[in-house]
């Protein structure tokens, strides 16, 4: 049965674009040949398959085109990711890795191409590796943490291992994409955090810091304006979903207050028409949390570019700075706190402030500063921050104010660091002041800034006049002291050269009773107790107005001590007391001898006129070489002190009660002996115990050389002792003027018994003393200072002018006992001096001696 045309020339064309379409040209031919199917017919089907072939072609193009783009975008995120990255197939064998794992493992980029994946492991995780690619190929997604990676050259890292299973071809066994973190800078942060997080407690350490994502903010705009890529960070930052920003281009700026959205529309507009050729920008700005919170973002972008050179468009990051501008507000409102307390701190001064700044303009002034200038003429204005004080300064001096200059170029010198300070004083009308210009600038910083202060001291210099005035009244109260204390050694020596003289004479006198032997000896006791007090109370003057005259010498002790123990004796051996000296052998200090000896005396004496009967005195020596001084202790066995008392025992005139036994005393000798070892530059002390004794210690400069000074004797015991055999015949005249007829009479009676060799020639008037002395000639010449009409430097200067008398020898005789005063009288000319009230065996040396 015959099939009709219709359908069997369509079966015909089916058959024939069957064959075209599978290749089959045989068939075709055949069928042409064969009559199956015509040659129009075969056109016209060939014609509509080629129309077919031609849109499949053109769809094909433009899905390549897609996909080439694509593969370009994810090949530059793919590289651009800060993460090391790996494309691996489904064997572990890399096909692809992007430059940070190239960097991050040390191999090349060929070299990480082929490479087995486990070889970037540890040996000891291989096994974990191998069941996270299982774990990936089943579920499509697996991690792996806390992995060893191992770097070319051998080293360990930790790091994560994050595995995605990429869509496979049909028929074929899925790649997979690994993504390997270097945990390390995240290892070292995690042990800060675990040590701060440990101090915040127990229930905060159950929290595991993730290090899986950026707290960052990264998104990725396409070269088209549209976001690309959005990081969950973006949640944590501003509350709002990655979805929330891809559905939303706008969002960002919808959350920004508005003029940090007008900044940031402009930065997009500048990115929309120039972002390949915008370099990396940053810029800063505020969002809206989703919980209404104002957060500050810090935003930086730079340009992506494909491997091809395209442009892909611009790689972002929004970092939350707000801790950070909270912490820069924070410091600003202290330095603004700060700035507020110097400035109350200067304002309370009374010194007026004045700060400058490198060109000489005004920073900030104190409260004096203004009030200054008020009360001078000036105004706020003149104060103000910003007014040049340098300019202000220099119209003053084309003024004529030729004041202000040295004071304008003091501070220029210290703003250029010329100098590095500028002090001057200065007048303004009745008011002193004292101005001072400073650096405020390290040695390293610049510019520099100044302090200019100045400061009224005008109450100082009032002051300062009324001490001068008050030292001036002083001095002059002192030397009416001195004077006064001079003419008082002068009147009680006087009457007391009569006393002490006259006794001395009957003492000698063999015709005495026993009875008046006794009286006798009662005045000179008393005599010489009231010549020892004079001494003592002028001694303490002159130390209390500090006008002792010290001769420090580098002393031997031994013949010191020596002295002053043979001193002592006969009032111990009295009382049965033994006075043992000690080893003072090879000890020496520097000390006055005078001095030294005076206070050594003291302090012996009190040992023996305080301590028992048949008791002991002990002197003893300790060097402390750390300071370079000798302690010197006197020891005793007398009733001692108690505590309570030794503070009394250097006050002047206290004898801690010993009026009471009848112990002679003037209550001085220890504040006397206290003074001189202070000035002698050593110290003085006591221990004590109340039935055991005493030990008083003095302390001294240890001589500061090696030589040992022997300071020569003393005149009167030094001089020659009389001659025993004396005879009646006048070998020597000696002429005494003095204008006290007791003392005339005390010195020719004393030469009258114990020198009748000796002829004494008187003269009561210094003027008969003239006379005399040019026509007798004598061979000594004694003249007593304090005479009336002429005093006895006045008669000095007359004998030394007539030569018929200048070459006599002439001894003063004078009440004045000071070292002050014998220094005058040997500056004068005297040849020497003796003191009143005089010490007859002292004097009769005193004669032989010049006579001889």
């Amino acid at each position: 049965m015959n099939e009709p045309d219709d359908r069997r020339n369509k079966r015909v064309r089916e058959r024939a674009a069957q064959a075209l379409k599978t290749g089959d040209f045989d068939l075709a031919e055949r069928m042409l040949v064969s009559g199956e199917v015509d040659l129009a017919r075969l056109t016209e089907t060939l014609r509509t398959y080629q129309v077919e072939l031609e849109t499949q072609n053109a769809e094909l193009r433009e899905s390549q085109l897609t996909s080439w783009k694509l593969q370009g975008c994810y090949s530059a995120l793919f590289h651009g990711l800060p993460l090391a990255a790996l494309v691996v197939d489904p064997t572990g064998i890399i096909l692809d890795a992007n430059q940070r794992a190239v960097d991050q493992f040390g191999l090349s980029t060929q070299q990480m191409r082929g490479q087995l994946l486990r070889r970037l492991f540890h040996v000891r995780g291989l096994d974990q590796v191998n069941r996270t690619l299982q774990e990936a190929g089943r579920e499509g997604e697996a991690v792996l943490r806390d992995i060893e990676l191992r770097h070319q050259e051998g080293r360990v890292f930790p790091g994560d291992l994050h595995v995605h299973r990429l869509p496979g071809r049909e028929g074929r066994e899925s790649d997979f994409a690994c993504v390997l973190v270097d945990l390390s800078v995240h290892k070292d942060a995690e042990a800060r955090l675990e040590a701060a997080l440990q101090a915040l407690g127990a229930s905060e350490r159950r929290y595991r810091i993730a290090a899986d994502y950026s707290p960052d903010w990264d998104y990725w705009y396409g070269a088209d304006g549209t976001l690309k890529y959005v990081s969950p960070g973006c949640e944590t930052v501003s509350g709002y979903t990655r979805q929330d920003f891809l559905k939303n281009r706008d969002l960002l700026k919808r959350i920004m207050p508005p003029e940090d959205a007008a900044r940031w529309q402009a930065h997009m507009d500048e990115i929309a028409a120039d972002g390949d050729s915008l370099p990396r920008h940053q810029m800063e700005f505020r969002i809206h949390h989703r919980n209404g919170e104002e957060r500050w973002i810090e935003h930086e972008c730079l340009p992506v570019v494909g491997e091809g050179g395209e442009y892909l468009g611009r790689r972002a990051v929004n970092r939350d700075i707000t801790r950070r501008k909270r912490a820069e507000q924070a410091l600003r409102d202290r330095e603004q706190q700060d700035l507020l307390f110097t400035q109350s701190i200067i304002d309370s001064l009374r010194s007026s402030i004045c700060v400058l700044d490198c060109r000489g303009e005004i920073i900030t002034v104190n409260r004096a500063w203004r009030d200054f200038a008020r009360r001078n003429g000036g105004d706020d204005d003149h104060v103000a921050e910003g007014v040049n004080y340098l300019a202000i300064c220099d119209r003053a001096i084309a003024e004529g104010e030729e004041g202000v200059r040295p004071i304008v170029e003091g501070i220029r010198g210290v703003l250029s660091g010329s100098q590095d300070a500028y002090e001057a004083d200065y007048q303004m009308g009745d008011d002193y002041y004292i101005l001072r210009v400073s650096s405020l600038q390290h040695e390293t910083e610049h510019p520099r800034h100044v302090v200019v202060s100045h400061v009224d001291v005008s109450g100082i210099k009032r002051a300062e006049t009324a001490m001068r005035q008050a030292k001036d009244e002083a001095e002059h109260a002192n030397r009416a002291k001195s004077e006064f204390l001079s003419a008082m050694s002068h009147e009680l020596r006087t009457p007391m050269n009569a006393i002490l003289g006259f006794s001395q004479l009957l003492e000698a006198d063999p015709t005495l009773s026993e009875e008046q032997k006794e009286n006798l000896e009662e005045i000179l006791k008393g005599g010489r107790h009231l010549l020892a007090l004079i001494n003592q109370v002028l001694d303490l003057a002159k130390v209390e107005s500090g006008r002792m005259d010290l001769s420090p010498e580098n002393l031997g002790l031994e013949e010191v001590v020596d002295e002053c123990v043979h001193l002592v004796m006969p009032l111990a051996d009295q009382r049965g007391i033994v006075v043992d000296m000690g080893e003072a052998a090879g000890r020496r200090v520097r000390a006055d001898r005078v001095r030294l000896k005076q206070v050594l005396i003291n302090l012996l004496s009190n040992a023996v006129k305080y301590n028992r009967d048949g008791g002991r005195v002990q002197l003893g020596y300790q060097l402390n070489e750390a300071d370079a001084t000798l302690r010197i202790s006197v020891e005793d066995t007398g009733p001692g002190i108690s505590e309570a008392r030794q503070a009394q025992l250097f006050e002047p005139f206290n004898r801690l009660g010993a009026d009471a036994t009848g112990m002679e005393g003037t209550g001085i000798g220890l504040s006397l002996s206290r003074s001189m070892v202070q000035a002698m530059g050593g110290q003085i002390g006591v221990t004590s115990t109340p039935d055991e004794g005493s030990t008083f210690w003095i302390e001294l400069p240890v001589a500061d050389d090696d030589i040992l000074e022997i300071s020569s004797a003393h005149p009167l015991l030094s001089a020659p002792d009389p001659k025993s055999g004396a005879t009646d015949q006048v070998s020597r005249t000696v002429l005494y003027v003095d204008d006290n007829p007791s003392n005339l009479h005390l010195v020719e009676q004393i030469l009258k018994r114990r020198r009748r060799s000796i002829r004494i020639i008187s003269a009561h008037t210094s003027g008969t003393g003239l006379e005399l002395a040019r026509a007798q000639k004598p061979d000594l010449i004694l003249v007593d200072i304090n005479m009336p009409h002429m005093d006895g430097f006045e008669v000095l200067n007359c004998l030394k002018q007539h030569p018929e008398t200048s070459g006599i020898p002439v001894l003063a005789l004078t009440a004045y006992a000071s070292e002050r005063d014998s220094a005058k009288l040997s500056k004068a000319g005297f040849q020497g001096h003796l003191t009143k009230p005089l010490d007859m065996e002292g004097f009769l040396v005193e004669m032989d001696t010049w006579l001889e």
